[in-house]
């Protein structure tokens, strides 16, 4: 079945009290004000990257990205797929987290429920995928997009980060 139009947006309709929950959790971790990149490392099964990947992208991410923090959102099993090597987030209350995220620039996450949540709450968002079809569970929020990274190279995914920052910050100006 193809479908010729735009899938409509999923919006969580955050509050105003939820909104300022969330920047208040993200002005905790912050150790300088600056924009924020969010980082989900952890999915299920196959869909889960390993340590390995993520702390490779982590660091392209610091050395391209200085002007900006990170945060890792962990998973309820309350793992960290960076080890630990950037400040963490973790909460088991699903509005919180959306709210925390719609509070920073832009959502790095694997394929999860989370980078559906992410896009719900209508943060740009980075979806990568290894194994579920892009077209199908892609998130379709504004300046979000599904990466295979089986045919898409670290470089390629830092240039996709790049050019929605660049057209967020365009944006806002």
């Amino acid at each position: 079945m193809n479908i010729d139009s735009p899938i409509p947006v999923i919006d969580l309709k955050l509050n105003s009290s939820e909104m300022f929950i969330g920047k208040k959790l993200i002005c905790q971790i912050n150790k300088f004000d600056a924009k924020t990149i969010c980082l989900f490392t952890y999915a299920t099964g196959d869909k889960c990257y390993s340590k390995e990947w993520w702390s490779t992208l982590y660091k392209q991410l610091l050395e391209r990205f200085p002007d900006y923090n990170f945060v890792e959102i962990l998973p309820i099993e309350n793992i960290s797929n960076l080890s630990m090597q950037a400040p963490a987030f973790y909460s088991r209350d699903i509005r919180e987290m959306a709210a925390f995220m719609a509070n920073t620039s832009l959502v790095i996450a694997a394929d999860s429920g989370i980078m559906h949540l992410a896009s719900a709450s209508l943060i740009p968002t980075v979806g990568l995928f290894s194994v579920t079809d892009t077209n199908m569970y892609a998130p379709y929020n504004k300046f979000s997009v599904a990466i295979d990274t089986n045919v898409t190279s670290l470089e390629s995914i830092l240039e996709q980060v790049k050019k929605i920052l660049n057209e967020i910050n365009k944006k806002s100006i």
